[in-house]
């Protein structure tokens, strides 16, 4: 990668995310229906997953030190699910039903 690819993409990873936002959204919707519920074990496990598949399917992003700085923060990237999640809720293609946790003495 030449210099002024790498500062190009150094500045892209946002855009590479927006541009695959239908593609992130189908893998949201698969996990939820895998899943049945989302705990906050099984949301890091989505973070998880979604960062991982990104790595794959956009490896040139690894050169990007935002991205890098991102994926290290697990805090931001659930704040990247979260926004798909509320994204997902609004277009009415998701739905949240409320189960309380059994209550677990010790």
């Amino acid at each position: 990668m030449t210099i002024r690819e790498q500062s190009t993409s150094a500045q892209g990873w946002q855009r590479e995310w927006e541009e695959r936002t239908d593609h992130i959204d189908t893998l949201i919707m698969r996990y939820t229906r895998r899943c049945g519920e989302l705990t906050s074990d099984r949301v890091q496990r989505l973070t998880d997953e979604l960062r991982l598949w990104f790595d794959q399917e956009v490896p040139h992003i690894n050169y990007d030190p935002d991205w890098q700085r991102t994926k290290c923060d697990p805090h931001c990237l659930q704040q990247l699910l979260a926004g798909r999640l509320s994204h997902l809720l609004a277009d009415n293609r998701l739905y949240i039903s409320v189960v309380e946790a059994p209550v677990v003495e010790e």
